[in-house]
C-alpha cells in the first residue's frame, strides 16, 4: 500500500499498477466500450493512483477528501465505517482523516451516525457514480 493512496483491493490494485500506461489506456477504452461494474471502475481509479504514486511519489498528490469518498463509496457497508478503518484505508493520520470528514460532513457529502460511524450520503454516492460512469 502506498502512503497517501487509497488502496481498496491491494491485489487488484497492484496488478493494475504494474500495467504499462498504454495497457491502462486500452483497459479504460475497453471498459468504456463494455458494461463494467462500479467496483471495476473504482479499481481502475485506484490502479491509476498507485501507478502515479510509484512514478511521482505518494507525497506529491495527496487528496484525503477524494480518498475518503472512494473508500466510503466502495467499501463501507450500510452501517458506515469507523474513523480508524477510514484512516487505515487511506493511509493518513486519524487527525487528517477527521479534519477532512468534518469538511465532507459540512458540505453534506458524508454523515456521522450516533455510533460515530461515517457513511456516504445518497447524493454523494450518485455524484460518484456520475463520475465513474
Amino acid at each position: 500500500r502506498h502512503k497517501g493512496n487509497t488502496t481498496i483491493h491491494p491485489a487488484r490494485t497492484a496488478k493494475v499498477a504494474r500495467m504499462s500506461e498504454r495497457s491502462l489506456i486500452f483497459a479504460v477504452a475497453e471498459a468504456e466500450a463494455s458494461q463494467v461494474s462500479y467496483d471495476q471502475w473504482i479499481d481502475l481509479v485506484a490502479g491509476f493512483r498507485a501507478q502515479r504514486d510509484s512514478i511521482y511519489g505518494a507525497d506529491l498528490f495527496n487528496d484525503p477528501a477524494w480518498d475518503i469518498i472512494l473508500f466510503l463509496g466502495r467499501d463501507a457497508n450500510v452501517d458506515g465505517a469507523s474513523l480508524q478503518s477510514i484512516s487505515d484505508a487511506i493511509a493518513v493520520s486519524q487527525a487528517t482523516t477527521s479534519r477532512w470528514l468534518r469538511v465532507l460532513i459540512e458540505r453534506q457529502h458524508v454523515e456521522q451516525s450516533d455510533e460515530g460511524r461515517f457513511r456516504l450520503l445518497d447524493d454523494a454516492r450518485v455524484g460518484l457514480m456520475k463520475i465513474v460512469f
